[in-house]
């Protein structure tokens, strides 16, 4: 990624940017006096440096005591000085240094023979409360480029250590308005945070290069040219095993699915299917275009009265279809909606005495919904510290939301077959609908509108019904549910973890569980969808829908070798009988903290209602800006096909050039060609199976052999002897890597002939490795 080093500091940082849209008001008050200067062969234009660039001026809002913007000598990256910024507060903070100091008004530097903007920077900040720092630049014609989060190109930013970040000026300029680059005079710098924060920003040598950086607002298509990557000091030897000759087992195409992502890069990524859903869902009037925030954001309603020809829900599968992607479509069941764009759940009018409100239009008045908890006597009640205790306001769900009924909910199906002519399952319409999002946290998520826990036989009722419904519109359409959010609601209904909460049970026996005989809610749904067939011969739920977010903590910081290890290795809970999950999820399995979810819901499917496919509607393992995220969604995508899951949505979508992005190119697209892995499963083994996975697939029309190699470990390289059980014939595929050697990109290695049974594998540390080979 093409960035110098600090030989004293930590690293270097150009990975992805997560564009975010927050404005940043410009210009300043402060400084010295210098003139920008290039090195002497024009490949660097220093504007700032605190010392033979030192000119500027400076201003910062909101204006008070603490937030400032200024330079300051008490430490500098390369020379004297350096810019701070400091902000304390909650809203937006930000401000700009203007390394012209304003003049003349028509004055700035031509930047339009440069490449890149760079600058070192040091963040001071308390874990987790610098969500995100955007700049941008702006021209002496008050024109501006777009902003871009600097935790997109250097994710160890607020590590406390001097950083040197290098964005690539088309990714400013995606979204510029007005901006002259013959101009440029300004550096703005902003951050937006709901909760107060206290924050010290350094930027020292800013100035402008030609150096060779990946643009981020580009998709990064073709692999690249790379040398083989070192095995390190730390190597295993190791032998594995492919059944060739196999049949092999089918692996459906709907395990490559994301929810709600960029259509253009899931189809780069090889993407095959679509899931509209998560928590604006439940909220969402179909027919007038409003929906809700809930407990995401002080369930204040939002959207525009819209028809609904123009809903996004409603066109998810038009837009679906113009891309050649299937759609899994969430529709709201829970009964009530929001009833305009511009209420909340909990006014400040109405509740006065709240713990927080948004205090940010157009909803100031807007609280989250806790209210002092108080004695008999009317006094606050306060914890060990002296702290007031907060409790849930009991909600009138009318104050934001509106009844709607099952058969208006399902109408949807209706509308999108007859009035957006999408017709039906059969005939290219919506084949897969989900029944909502995650219930059992409608209590919480929701509760402005849905108060109450849902209990077992809200479920059931809820399914039964609209399922009834939504059959009738289209028999064909294969329907999922409950779309459970985690471990708790496999096991546990919405009614018992709020019972709970209130000190009206406890998890030994869950007051609505034990109502239901202490079957895990789970069983219990299957159940009940078996007897309602066997009772009218109709399947009501074709599809079990689960989600899955691991709760273990891998600890350490982003990048060790460890800390990769440990996202990697969690990966076993989807399936391994022998690990143990380190975190609190596993309390209720056979063998206390061994998860093993896809076998475990294949069995209760099996006990309980056979037949069911299996989909796990929402999950994400993190890593999302380091490569192990990456090799852990390599990994997984491997085990979905080997284990049988019929459908798999990474939420919610992998960012372009991420290297979750990378996992499913190196399945789908390494090539740009779209050669994707094969459609049936092949059997291998590995004798170091903690260390090393391999992943065998082949073509069922071609015979096309692809293999996915991944080396789990965080520093250990591995020798691989792969053996075949029937000899290829001599050839030259192409290998892809992709792992620490780049983060940004798949490398494509130098060719090598292979032929016979054996093939010697080198697998670096933390690196995913593909090959295809014809039989």
């Amino acid at each position: 990624m093409a960035v110098a080093a600090h030989p004293s500091r930590l690293s270097m940082c150009v990975l992805l940017a997560l564009p975010l849209a927050l404005s940043l008001a410009l210009s300043l008050a402060s400084a010295a006096a210098a003139e920008p200067a290039s090195d002497a062969s024009g490949e660097r234009l220093v504007v700032w440096d605190g010392e033979k660039a030192a000119m500027g001026g400076s201003f910062c809002d909101p204006k008070n005591g603490a937030n400032a913007l200024a330079a300051q000598n008490d430490e500098a990256h390369g020379g004297r000085s350096a810019v701070r910024f400091h902000g304390e507060g909650s809203g937006w903070i930000g401000g700009a240094w203007n390394w012209h100091a304003f003049y003349p008004a028509d004055s700035g530097d031509d930047i339009g023979s440069y490449a890149n903007l760079s600058f070192w920077i040091k963040a001071t900040v308390a874990e987790g409360q610098l969500a995100g720092l955007n700049v941008h630049l702006s021209s002496s014609n008050k024109g501006v480029t777009g902003d871009i989060d600097v935790k997109g190109y250097c994710p160890d930013l607020t590590d406390g250590a001097w950083h040197e970040v290098e964005i690539p000026l088309i990714d400013l300029l995606e979204k510029a308005k007005d901006f002259d680059a013959r101009k440029a005079w300004e550096l703005g710098i902003g951050t937006w945070s709901g909760p107060a924060r206290t924050f010290t920003v350094l930027i020292d040598d800013i100035a402008f290069d030609k150096r060779h950086v990946r643009p981020h607002s580009r998709p990064v298509s073709l692999p690249e040219p790379r040398k083989p990557s070192p095995l390190g000091d730390q190597v295993v030897e190791m032998s594995a095993t492919i059944d060739t000759s196999a049949e092999g087992t089918p692996i459906s195409p709907y395990i490559y699915g994301i929810a709600m992502g960029d259509r253009k890069i899931a189809v780069e990524e090889g993407v095959t299917i679509e899931r509209a859903g998560g928590n604006p869902i439940t909220p969402l009037d179909w027919r007038r275009g409003f929906s809700g925030n809930g407990a995401d954001w002080f369930f204040t309603n939002n959207g525009a009265e819209t028809p609904p020809e123009k809903n996004w829900l409603v066109t998810f599968h038009s837009e679906d279809r113009k891309a050649g992607l299937e759609s899994y479509l969430c529709i709201p069941i829970m009964g009530r909606v929001a009833k305009d764009a511009t209420s909340y759940g909990f006014d400040r009018a109405k509740y006065p005495e709240q713990e927080k409100f948004a205090d940010d239009a157009p909803h100031a008045g807007a609280g989250n919904g806790r209210a002092p908890k108080k004695d008999a006597g009317g006094k606050p009640v306060l914890d060990a510290n002296g702290h007031p205790v907060f409790e849930d306001i009991v909600p009138d769900p009318d104050d934001s939301s509106v009844v709607k009924t099952p058969k208006e909910q399902c109408d949807m199906l209706r509308y999108m077959i007859e009035d957006m002519q999408y017709g039906r399952a059969d005939a290219g319409g919506v084949k897969y609908v989900a029944l909502d999002n995650e219930p059992a946290l409608w209590s919480g998520t929701h509760r402005a509108m849905h108060p109450a826990g849902v209990s077992y036989d809200e479920l059931w009722e809820k399914t039964e019904t609209c399922a009834t419904l939504l059959k009738a519109i289209d028999p064909g359409v294969q329907i999922a549910g409950p779309t459970s959010w985690g471990w708790t609601e496999y096991f546990f209904s919405g009614l018992d973890s709020q019972l709970i909460a209130q000190g009206k049970g406890s998890w030994d026996a869950p007051p609505d569980s034990a109502a239901h005989g202490g079957i895990p809610l789970t069983k219990w749904y299957l159940a009940k969808l078996a007897e309602h067939k066997a009772r009218t011969g109709v399947s009501l739920v074709d599809i079990l829908d689960v989600h899955f977010y691991p709760q273990a903590a891998p600890g350490g910081k982003r990048g060790e070798a460890m800390t990769r290890e440990a996202l990697v290795q969690e990966t076993r809970v989807m399936w391994d009988p022998t690990w143990k999950d380190p975190s609190w999820m596993g309390t209720n399995a056979d063998k206390p903290g061994v998860i093993r979810l896809i076998p475990m819901m294949r069995e209760w499917i099996a006990q309980c209602n056979p037949g069911m496919h299996l989909s796990l509607g929402e999950y994400n393992f993190g890593g999302e800006d380091d490569v192990a995220g990456g090799i852990a969604q390599a990994e997984l995508l491997g085990i979905y096909a080997r284990e049988r899951v019929d459908f798999a949505f990474y939420w919610f979508a992998p960012a372009m050039n991420a290297p979750t992005y990378f996992a499913y190119k190196m399945f789908r697209n390494p090539d740009g060609r779209h050669t994707a892995v094969g459609d049936r499963c092949l059997p291998s083994s590995v004798d170091r199976a903690d260390d090393v996975s391999v992943h065998a697939s082949k073509d069922a029309a071609s015979g096309r052999i692809a293999v996915v190699m991944v080396n789990k470990r965080g520093a250990t390289g591995a020798k691989v002897a792969l053996k075949l059980s029937s000899a290829v014939p001599a050839q030259e595929p192409a290998f892809y890597e992709y792992g620490p050697a780049d983060p940004g990109c798949i490398g494509l290695l130098p060719k090598r002939t292979v032929s016979g049974d054996t093939i010697a594998i080198e697998l670096p540390a933390m690196t995913a490795l593909r090959f295809d080979l014809m039989p």
